[in-house]
Formats: C-alpha cells, sequence, structure tokens
C-alpha cells in the first residue's frame, strides 16, 4: 500500500515509512501533513491487484487548487472515485470516464482529503491536499 506526500506515517503493523508490503488483510494508516493536519483511512486489499492499480496511475497535482487529474487507469475495467474528508464523510463521487479522468475538488474547503479509486479487482486511497 503506498500513501506518499505526508510528513509523517502510523501503519497499524507499526510501519512508520510512506508504503508497506501487505500479505492480506485490513490495514490503517494515520498521516499528519506539514501544517500539522492528521488524517487516516483504512484499506482490506485485494492480494496481487492493488500493487498492479497503485503502481501505474498517476493522481496530480498534489497539493491542489481544484482539479485532480487520475491518468492511467484500467481500459476494461469500470472504475468509481470517492473523495473523503479526513473524518469519512464521502464529497464527491463520480465514474471514471476514459484512463484520465479529472476530479473536481472547487469548493471544497482547504484541507486534507482521501481519493479513493476502485475498480473491479482493486482499491487504491490516495491522500489529497487541497488549498486555494
Amino acid at each position: 500500500l503506498d500513501c506518499p506526500g505526508f510528513d509523517s506515517y502510523a501503519w497499524s503493523n507499526g510501519s512508520s515509512s510512506a508504503s508497506i508490503q501487505v500479505t492480506g488483510g485490513i490495514y490503517s494508516v494515520t498521516v499528519t501533513d506539514s501544517n500539522g493536519c492528521v488524517g487516516s483511512d483504512t484499506a482490506s486489499p485485494a492480494l496481487g491487484m492493488v500493487h498492479t492499480l497503485a503502481s501505474q496511475l498517476s493522481v496530480g497535482p498534489n497539493p491542489t487548487k481544484d482539479v485532480v487529474c487520475i491518468t492511467n487507469l484500467p481500459r476494461d475495467e469500470a472504475v468509481a472515485l470517492r473523495v473523503l474528508t479526513n473524518s469519512g464523510v464521502e464529497v464527491r463521487r463520480s465514474n471514471a470516464e476514459g484512463t484520465s479522468p479529472q476530479i473536481d475538488l472547487s469548493g471544497l474547503p482547504n484541507g486534507h482529503y482521501f481519493l479513493q479509486i476502485r475498480s473491479d479487482h482493486s482499491f487504491v486511497s490516495v491522500g489529497i491536499i487541497k488549498l486555494k
């Protein structure tokens, strides 16, 4: 699992790095950015698929002022996008159109969000920082 872009990490397996190798099960991470904002997320990865999706896609710009671009999504799978607050409240949802969709965060307050990207066989959660 990969969660780049933060100053500190606390994974449920005891790791403090930006990414961990998983062997199945449920994993959680708490992250802190340079402003002291804290966020957390939990994932139960489908082994073999999570690394494929995570290693091929790109999300940016991060930090962002409004629009986040996601590139290199699978061509042959339906992909759902969700944006959640630190407390887990869904604030945006869409189905990805094509291999390079965008999600608009304008209108949301500054802060830390989680972009969840879910395909038929994999799931990735990426921390996004929204700035004005």
